[in-house]
């Protein structure tokens, strides 16, 4: 199982004649003309829009390939354990969190933010996450610091860096650029 999760998450360069060979292997499993061509994307976004356009043009052949194959096989799975059992097989196999492979049951975080200047603002942030910890549910904890600019009153900027770990867990360190822009009615307010 985390083999396949680690398959999904990863953000390596693709394997395309793996991929490839896949998905003609699975248009064949479907009883379907292998593709004409293969489209590759730079990002998730692009795949997803032009995903979306194939489906409104009716192209999409996910059901074929994907949707109608899982019910399948989830159907044989309830009918030999029935469903009480595939309830149970399910949550230990598939119906997991991407954090580290476990569920997480709850968490928290505490953050404050601080103006230092007339369109400075500096933040710090502490995040705990596996409440209760036990066996599937690691502990982990994060700390996170933030600079945000605010050059006018309906936008902002800020740079986030945050950094997640825990015993046992690998640690795991974020950091974005954040871009704000509000628009419609606010109070009056000086600037």
């Amino acid at each position: 199982m985390d083999e396949w999760l680690d398959c999904g998450l990863t953000t390596a360069p693709a394997d395309r004649a793996a991929a490839e060979a896949g998905v003609r292997a699975a248009y064949e499993q479907g009883a379907l003309p292998g593709p004409e061509r293969f489209e590759w994307f730079g990002s998730p976004r692009a795949g997803a829009i032009r995903a979306a356009e194939l489906a409104a043009e009716q192209k999409s052949v996910r059901a074929v390939v994907r949707t109608r194959p899982w019910a399948q096989a989830r159907a044989r799975v309830t009918e030999q354990l029935g469903a009480a059992g595939w309830s149970r097989h399910w949550a230990a196999t598939g119906a997991r969190t991407l954090a580290d492979g476990g569920p997480t049951e709850g968490a928290g975080y505490s953050e404050a933010v601080v103006q230092i200047a007339r369109r400075f603002y500096l933040g710090g942030r502490f995040d705990l996450t596996g409440l209760p910890s036990g066996p599937d549910v690691p502990r982990r904890y994060g700390g996170a610091a933030s600079v945000t600019f605010a050059p006018s009153e309906f936008s902002r900027l800020r740079l986030y860096a945050q950094e997640l770990g825990g015993p046992g867990v690998a640690a795991t360190t974020v950091g974005f650029l954040q871009v704000e822009y509000a628009m419609g009615a606010h109070g009056a307010h000086p600037f």
